[in-house]
């Protein structure tokens, strides 16, 4: 399970089964903020969902590309 925030100016994600605290670009956090936290593990590809809603905000080669690196 994560938990997904914001302070002063930072992305983070606490991954709270390790305690593990990660800082996260834009994109990055919001690509991890808008998963569904019902799912095990990561989809193989960016949700549809996710890509839609994020497409006018940030290229589709750097959403495929982040979404690579966080998988």
């Amino acid at each position: 399970m994560i938990h997904c925030f914001q302070l002063n100016g930072f992305n983070l994600v606490m991954d709270v089964n390790s305690g593990a605290v990660h800082v996260l670009d834009n994109c990055s956090y919001d690509i991890v903020s808008r998963m569904d936290p019902s799912l095990e593990q990561m989809p193989d590809s960016l949700p549809q969902s996710i890509r839609q809603e994020l497409s006018g905000v940030y290229p589709e080669q750097e959403l495929d590309a982040v979404y690579a690196e966080l998988l």
